[in-house]
């Protein structure tokens, strides 16, 4: 029978690329959909009366995971000596389960040069597979579907049915095609839990809401508290809530948060663990740093030690909060003001975690040393009255000083000493930097020197008067420019400060006490600190702890120190102006001017 002249319009089986030479495609869809929609009854009853050898059309089952996709083969089996030349069907699924349904011609088609040509309704898709050619198909898989499923089904299976089923052999008569759907079994994934919210409440809180996040959740997913379910909520794939209760978080620890979903596939997911902090610790301090302060000196920013710290922590002076930085559970800063450290005395210094739980811990103890006597044990006004002259050799006689102790003026060639008004009338300053010749500077040597530097307490002040703008200094000036150094009979540097230019940073470099430490002059900020004519006083304090730097009276830095042991024999040198090199001198002098160097016990 010619299905064509059968239904009154051109073969669309053998014919199907003149059709649609004559029409558009959305003509072509048009006539497709209708021929499927309306023809099909007749064309099964003219099957039914026409043809003699059936084909038949099989969709294989398969196994997938909920979420998945899995690919299904469309096969036929061509009755020997009877193939057909053209096919068409309806594939039928549950669209609530299976989100995406595709499908590509298979091997046997592509062997026949079969165009496939499909329109796809909600639930099912309608299928014609033909040629401009009288090839006919052979046994073998026509097409390959690939389906999609959803995640959050409850079914266990999905039936994908196969209809409408027709044929036509090489001359237009219809074939008998007859045809079986497939199975998808469908399995459970295994969850997977990325993050947990909260992620930790403090033990004897209330009851509450716990979000659990990850992959492969399901409708039917549970979720685990220590290995027991508790009542589950699902939200999507990606998301559960749990209720959890005021029972579950009573006691301090960790609990082991998991997913279950069910077979068939399923599993139970990685354990996330969920921790129960105990309520607040009652701090403890260990240490305070510094731990003591001349009385009279700037505030200062105290670091507590200790164990037991959370982020609501106090510090309390004497009783009193002040403001509080949280840095870890064994460390907190606390702002020290000048008012709490006017007097010398003791102060009280205590850690506060508010509840629940929380307290007060123990005190430590903080020490504001009285400011030192004002007799110095060193004084050198730095004038010429304290010189007997300014050649190599010339003495040089502190106006306060141990019995005895005087130096000496070191000039090599091409260098000079020179005064200049200072702070207090004139100060000195050297020529030239920087190496060890043409230059000059004092050098004062002995065992004497021990009774001066005391590297357990001390301080020393000077000022210093700039000769250079910090672009000058940046332009010729930029070495370092020692004020002074001090080293013991070992060669071992304990005292020194010095001036220079570091990567466009005007830099002051010192050591107290063995420990040195530095300070970089904030930007744009360098002429008013130390420009042209400015005068800067400069001092260094130490207690056997901490070692301070002052500018103009302002603790600028402050740095924890072991106080060293030195050997102060007669090969122990302080140099003003200049920084004792191994045996070779003198090296980088202050041409700024220095004036009232000043040791104090």
């Amino acid at each position: 029978m010619d299905l064509g002249r059968f239904l009154g319009k051109p073969n669309y089986f053998q014919y199907p690329n003149q059709l649609a030479g004559r029409y558009n495609a959305a003509l072509m869809h048009a006539i497709l959909g209708k021929f499927a929609r309306c023809r099909i009854g007749l064309l099964l009853f003219v099957l039914a009366l026409g043809s003699v050898h059936a084909q038949t059309l099989n969709l294989n089952s398969a196994s997938a995971v909920k979420g998945g996709t899995v690919s299904l083969n469309l096969s036929m089996n061509a009755s020997s000596g009877s193939a057909v030349a053209s096919l068409g069907w309806t594939l039928s699924y549950p669209p609530s389960d299976i989100t995406s349904f595709n499908i590509v011609a298979g091997p046997a088609l592509t062997a026949a040069s079969k165009t496939l040509n499909c329109i796809s309704t909600t639930g099912s898709l309608t299928c014609i597979a033909s040629g401009m050619d009288t090839t006919t198909i052979g046994t073998g898989v026509v097409a390959v579907v690939t389906v999609t499923l959803a995640l959050g089904t409850s079914n266990t299976s999905d039936s994908i049915s196969i209809s409408n089923l027709m044929g036509a052999y090489p001359d237009g008569t219809l074939a008998s095609v007859t045809g079986t759907g497939g199975i998808i079994t469908l399995s459970s994934p295994v969850p997977t839990i990325s993050m947990l919210s909260p992620a930790s409440v403090t033990a004897g809180a209330a009851g509450f809401s716990l979000t659990v996040n990850g992959t492969g959740f399901i409708s039917g997913s549970v979720v685990n508290w220590n290995g027991s379910a508790r009542t589950t909520t699902y939200g999507s794939s990606t998301h559960l809530t749990a209720a959890i209760t005021a029972a579950d978080i009573a006691t301090a620890g960790t609990a082991q948060v998991t997913v279950f979903n069910p077979a068939p596939g399923g599993g139970t997911s990685g354990a996330a663990a969920f921790t129960i902090n105990a309520s607040n610790p009652v701090p403890i301090i260990s240490t305070l740093s510094p731990a003591s302060v001349m009385a009279g000196t700037a505030g200062f920013s105290l670091t507590v030690n200790g164990t037991g710290f959370i982020s609501g922590s106090i510090v309390n002076w004497n009783g009193s909060a002040r403001t509080t930085t949280y840095g870890s559970s064994t460390q907190l800063t606390a702002a020290i003001t000048a008012a709490d450290i006017a007097a010398a005395g003791t102060a009280h210094v205590t850690v506060f975690n508010p509840a629940p739980g929380g307290g007060t811990s123990g005190a430590a103890a903080f020490t504001i040393n009285a400011a030192p006597a004002n007799t110095p044990l060193l004084l050198l006004h730095a004038d010429s009255s304290e010189v007997n002259g300014i050649t190599n050799g010339s003495t040089v006689t502190p106006t306060i000083a141990p019995a005895g102790f005087t130096g000496s003026v070191v000039l090599n060639a091409g260098g000079s000493v020179n005064f200049a008004p200072a702070q207090t009338g004139n100060g000195v300053y050297f020529l030239n930097c920087c190496s060890n010749s043409s230059n000059a500077y004092y050098k004062f040597t002995g065992a004497a020197l021990g009774s001066i530097f005391n590297t357990g307490q001390g301080q020393i002040s000077f000022y210093l008067k700039s000769r250079y703008s910090f672009a000058q200094r940046q332009a010729s000036a930029a070495a370092p420019r020692y004020a002074f150094d001090v080293r013991d009979g070992n060669g071992q540097h304990l005292f020194y400060f010095f001036t220079m230019v570091s990567s466009g940073y005007l830099l002051f470099e010192y050591e107290i006490a063995g420990a040195s430490w530095y300070y970089y002059v904030p930007k744009g900020t360098e002429d008013a600190l130390f420009g042209n004519g400015v005068i800067l006083q400069v001092t260094l304090s130490w207690n056997g702890t901490a070692a301070n730097l002052y500018f103009n009276g302002t603790l600028m830095k402050s740095i924890a120190y072991t106080p060293p042991s030195p050997n102060w024999t007669s090969a122990a040198v302080f140099d003003l102006g200049a920084y004792e090199y191994s045996t070779f001198g003198g090296y980088n002098i202050s041409d700024d001017l220095i004036d009232e160097f000043t040791v104090l016990p």
